[in-house]
């Protein structure tokens, strides 16, 4: 066998870096290549893993094809390398607001919208006429702001949409793509500059009256001290599951920071495994205690499915947040597994850091 190609899996899952030279990372590339056609999930999701290993437009290529895999698993799992791929990952996020599933949708455009990419606006002109009036309204207000005055038509046709927010965005988009209002400035999530400590937002007191709507609900379940977290949860369970899965659908990275707090907490206290998939949406968020949050809700409702992204927080800039990441591994792998995610820290230094490393009973 090509002893490149049997370093194929070390390579997908991170245990090897991928090798530089052409050559040799161009056979790693057609085998992953021919998975397109694979009939185990598995094998496909490991194909996007060695592309994304990989990297750069070549790696980022392979990946893109796994955009027409019939698992919308996999179709998911392209926008995480994406991401992860930073500038070269464009090009897949891109593609990926073209898909039927609108949770895929969903994942890619806040980060387009992040990096105020101009390519996207031939594809946003289809998300316009999407069933989905949220995507709708995000694809008008990204339009605003990347593309040209040839767009404004296709605005125009949003103006009486039924849903008020969709037309909203519409009416903005139209008025900055005129130059009555500005755009705003590209912040490309690959070029951040390193942060200073986390400090925890401090939390409010029990209100003297509760609100009824489950949205604002799950807002005071985000801002209410942490001592009182039980008294909300105890107030949200008459509402059940599937009324609060709803509301936690609602949760997007950079969103609402009290939704997305509340989303997590309500999954962390009811661990519903059937919320996993937009709770892990929310790790990319700029906000570190959004991130923590969100850390420590995937680690109780567990699953393999959360480990890759948890594995993202420990580069985070925050020390909090890379130790977050650490507990929340340590609670769900053992330690020899727990030890080859924790390669990621390299030369570690914060205290904090450290103490989850020690606690989980590893080393780095």
């Amino acid at each position: 066998m090509d002893p490149i190609l049997e370093i194929y899996e070390d390579v997908g899952r991170g245990r090897v870096p991928a090798p530089v030279d052409y050559n040799e990372y161009k056979r790693l590339l057609a085998k992953a290549r021919k998975a397109t056609s694979a009939e185990d999930e598995g094998e496909r999701l490991l194909a996007v893993d060695v592309g994304a290993a990989v990297g750069r437009d070549r790696g980022m290529g392979v990946v893109r094809l796994f955009l027409k895999d019939p698992s919308p698993a996999v179709r998911r799992h392209c926008i995480e390398k994406a991401v992860e791929g930073g500038e070269h990952g464009i090009m897949v996020l891109r593609h990926a607001i073209e898909d039927e599933d609108p949770e895929v949708v969903a994942l890619a455009l806040p980060w387009l919208r992040r990096a105020l990419d101009p390519g996207c606006a031939g594809a946003l002109r289809k998300v316009l006429r999407r069933s989905e009036p949220e995507l709708r309204a995000q694809a008008a207000e990204l339009i605003g702001h990347v593309a040209g005055p040839g767009l404004v038509i296709a605005l125009r046709s949003l103006l009486d949409d039924p849903e008020p927010e969709v037309a909203e965005a519409a009416r903005e988009a139209i008025d900055r793509l005129d130059g009555k209002l500005a755009k705003d400035e590209p912040d490309p999530w690959w070029d951040l500059e390193e942060d200073e400590h986390y400090i925890a937002v401090e939390g409010e007191d029990l209100p003297q009256e509760w609100p009824e709507d489950p949205l604002e609900l799950i807002r005071l379940l985000g801002r209410i001290k942490a001592d009182h977290i039980d008294e909300v949860v105890a107030h949200l369970e008459p509402m059940g599951p599937s009324k609060m899965g709803f509301v936690v659908r609602k949760a997007r990275p950079n969103g609402d920071r009290a939704l997305n707090i509340g989303a997590a907490r309500l999954g962390k206290a009811w661990a519903r495994g059937d919320w996993v998939v937009p709770l892990r949406r929310l790790l990319p968020d700029d906000d570190p205690g959004v991130r923590i949050a969100v850390a420590e809700c995937l680690a109780e409702i567990g699953g393999a499915t959360v480990l890759t992204g948890l594995a993202q927080l420990l580069d985070a800039h925050q020390p909090e947040v890379r130790a977050a990441a650490v507990r929340a591994l340590a609670n769900l792998c053992g330690p020899a597994e727990l030890s080859r995610w924790l390669k990621a820290l390299g030369d570690e230094q914060d205290p904090d850091v450290l103490h989850a490393v020690a606690t989980a009973g590893v080393s780095l």
